[in-house]
């Protein structure tokens, strides 16, 4: 299989788990704020975020040096997989009691305090999987890590819509998250040794500490991507209250899923990036500025419709009236799935030209922005200003990324990239305002958004031509390997 074929046929698998994982969460998050409302989901958001916080430390930022090192020397995948198993098996045992001692010093209420023990030991469930991921990641086999990643997603989401039905509590259905990540590991080790053929495990002293010393910097930049999108929930949670954390994860999972979508993206197009780096710095530019349009052009008629229509979508989909008062929240939220990509994509660029520290650097500088926004915002306004300080900071961290890559890599043309989506989004907007259902609306305003596009001649030949040899090899790139 050629290279080229594969990396796509990759990208494909591990694209499918992002954009379907998402979907599956929401439906569960969707029965539960039907049944519960904003304190029961707000409960639920509240766990589960801490969870997240700890599932960044107990990983020790792993995942990306085990990926690297198993795809450079695939001979010592043994070696490399018992040494990440190890330090992430001791690293998750400590966090998960250090989670549990956290949410006693929090004092949090009694459905949050057990709902986190009950959680606190599946972060050693959670490690071990991701290590093994990593893994099949490095020896290029994504189609076993999208089946364990859609696998845990299906069962948690099963598991919780069951205990809810049968009117179970909040910390139940936490206890179905707790069994979907052991699920999840153990799938995980099954999958391993037909993704990667037979493994010879040895604990080697210097590949160990070859490991070991990578970790600082790894570590060190997904902290502070964790901090950046979690502080908002947990400090809302403390200065607000849990319907407070209801309503703005109300909005906030809708980002989610646009996010999730535009990282598909971002994920298959960074190894591409990676490799033009080396080769030819000319598609290495060309590569990163058409990602940014074609990011543009997804996410602009999203957050343009989210934006006009935000009261009839949340009470479409959250069905209890409450949860129309985060409609402003929303509105501002959405916003970010604009911005966030660009920046995610100036950010990827920068790793792949060895200038990750610069891409770590500008990260922190984003994290403790979006802090003190939240500091100063939250106290006032509750989840709007939460929403607001997200979308700010968003902001200011994508003028910052693009500072750097305007001096050490290229200059984005803004105008030529920004010019025909955003006037395409503009029609579609005075088609989405018209007074019409939802379900007529914003389907017709898509077909007008497409018809911009394509009278804007938004797409070149060479784009078009790509896409046709794309669909003339999709045999390939969706066909199973079972070895």
């Amino acid at each position: 299989m050629r290279r080229s074929v594969r990396l796509i046929r990759n990208t494909y698998f591990l694209s499918v788990a992002r954009v379907t994982n998402p979907f599956l969460a929401m439906v569960l998050v969707l029965v539960l704020s039907r049944q519960t409302g904003a304190q029961g989901l707000g409960e639920y958001t509240t766990v589960l975020t801490l969870f997240s916080f700890f599932t960044t430390f107990s990983a020790l930022g792993l995942h990306g040096p085990i990926v690297r090192d198993v795809a450079a020397r695939p001979s010592s995948v043994g070696r490399i997989l018992s040494g990440g198993y190890l330090l992430g098996g001791i690293s998750a045992l400590i966090f998960s009691m250090i989670m549990a001692g956290t949410a006693v010093l929090l004092k949090y209420e009694s459905a949050i305090l057990y709902g986190v023990m009950i959680l606190a030991p599946a972060l050693i469930c959670y490690t071990i999987s991701l290590i093994t991921q990593a893994l099949l990641q490095g020896v290029e086999r994504m189609e076993y890590t999208a089946v364990i990643l859609i696998s845990e997603t299906l069962i948690k989401v099963i598991l919780g819509i069951t205990v809810l039905v049968l009117r179970g509590p909040i910390i139940a259905v936490i206890g179905a998250v707790a069994v979907s990540h052991l699920i999840s590991m153990i799938l995980g080790l099954i999958l391993v040794h037909r993704g990667a053929g037979p493994i010879r495990w040895e604990l080697n002293r210097e590949s160990f500490f070859d490991l070991f010393r990578q970790i600082p910097t790894f570590f060190a930049l997904s902290i502070v991507v964790m901090v950046y999108w979690n502080t908002d929930i947990l400090m809302l949670s403390k200065m607000q209250g849990t319907v407070s954390v209801g309503l703005y994860s109300a909005a906030y999972r809708l980002l989610s899923i646009g996010k999730e979508l535009a990282n598909s993206y971002i994920v298959a197009i960074f190894p591409v990036i990676s490799h033009f780096y080396l080769q030819s710095r000319e598609s290495f530019q060309i590569s990163c500025i058409r990602s940014i349009k074609y990011l543009l052009i997804f996410s602009l008629p999203v957050a343009v419709a989210v934006t006009l229509r935000a009261r009839e979508i949340l009470l479409l989909l959250y069905g209890q009236a409450e949860f129309s008062g985060g409609e402003s929240t929303l509105q501002v939220l959405i916003w970010t799935m604009v911005f966030f990509p660009i920046a995610n994509i100036l950010g990827n660029g920068l790793i792949a030209s060895h200038r990750q520290r610069i891409d770590l650097w500008v990260n922190t500088m984003g994290a403790v922005f979006n802090v003190c926004l939240n500091l100063v915002l939250i106290p006032r306004f509750g989840p709007f200003g939460a929403g607001v300080a997200t979308l700010l900071s968003i902001v200011f961290f994508l003028l910052v990324q693009n500072f750097y890559v305007s001096r050490v890599l290229f200059r984005i043309p803004f105008w030529d990239v920004f010019f025909r989506p955003a006037l395409s989004a503009v029609v579609m907007g005075l088609v989405i305002c018209l007074p019409v259902s939802l379900f007529i609306v914003v389907p017709s305003g898509l077909i007008v958004y497409g018809l911009c596009l394509w009278l804007l001649r938004s797409f070149s030949s060479e784009e078009i031509e790509m896409i046709r040899i794309l669909w003339r090899q999709r045999n390939q790139i969706f066909q199973w390997r079972n070895s």
